[in-house]
């Protein structure tokens, strides 16, 4: 999170009553080279937070990967040894599981 402060204030006796964030250094008010730097600060922020939300995603992305894949190998070994019962069928083997999920 960015907070910044831009302290313009005062009276601006010692500068003869002139608005300090107008004076100009090296080209720039203050308050232009202020607000420049708080936006490159900002910048690299949301660099940094895409980058780490991007990680994220990936890291996610892998997770479901392997869960599916443990699923689908759970779900084979589970249709090779099933029998399934449903009234006077039987479904048997390979594909019981299917079989009952199109049934119901």
């Amino acid at each position: 999170m960015v907070t910044a402060a831009i302290l313009a204030g005062g009276q601006a006796t010692r500068f003869g009553g002139r608005d300090k964030s107008a004076l100009i250094v090296e080209g720039r008010s203050i308050l232009e080279r202020q607000i420049a730097e708080l936006r490159q600060d900002l910048e690299r922020q949301i660099a940094e937070l895409r980058q780490d939300v991007e990680r994220q995603i990936a890291e996610l992305r892998q997770d479901v990967t392997r869960q599916m894949a443990e699923l689908r190998q759970e779900m084979s070994r589970i249709q090779d040894r099933t029998t399934i019962r449903m009234g006077g069928l039987f479904v048997v083997g390979i594909g019981a599981l299917a079989a009952l999920m199109k049934l119901t």
